[in-house]
């Protein structure tokens, strides 16, 4: 894997080298801003006609089988983070996208909640946003 060859992690696991104000991704420039354009144009476009926050940051996964049996493993966030995206061009005509908190309630995966409730018989203790 040429990530790999140039000494970039493809681990889905948080490094320890990460940088607070920068993600890592595994796509080449030009096929991470295909993606990063596709978000935001689905982003605004959802925005403009229903008014409805649809993008967050997902993170905490928790790898699950599908049913007590199953080999089939699947994963699912944790946690949500309303965010909002936007691209700005640097000094050089770099494009540059910015992920920010809209301040918004983080709120816990309920699906996930409740599929752990009725597939396992699994109730949190508490909410895992909020820890209460």
């Amino acid at each position: 894997m040429v990530a790999q060859k140039k000494g970039i992690s493809t681990s889905l696991e948080a490094s320890s080298h990460a940088n607070a104000h920068q993600l890592q991704t595994l796509y080449f420039t030009e096929q991470f801003h295909v993606h990063a354009r596709k978000i935001e144009h689905m982003y605004r476009s959802a925005m403009q006609d229903t008014g409805a926050h649809v993008l967050y940051l997902c993170i905490g996964f928790l790898q699950f089988p599908e049913t007590q049996s199953s080999k089939r493993m699947f994963k699912a966030p944790l946690i949500h983070i309303p965010v909002n995206i936007s691209h700005t061009y640097t000094a050089n005509q770099h494009l540059r996208y910015t992920i920010t908190y809209t301040g918004d309630d983080v709120v816990e995966n309920l699906a996930l909640v409740e599929k752990l409730k009725q597939t396992y018989k699994i109730t949190l203790p508490y909410n895992i946003v909020t820890g209460k």
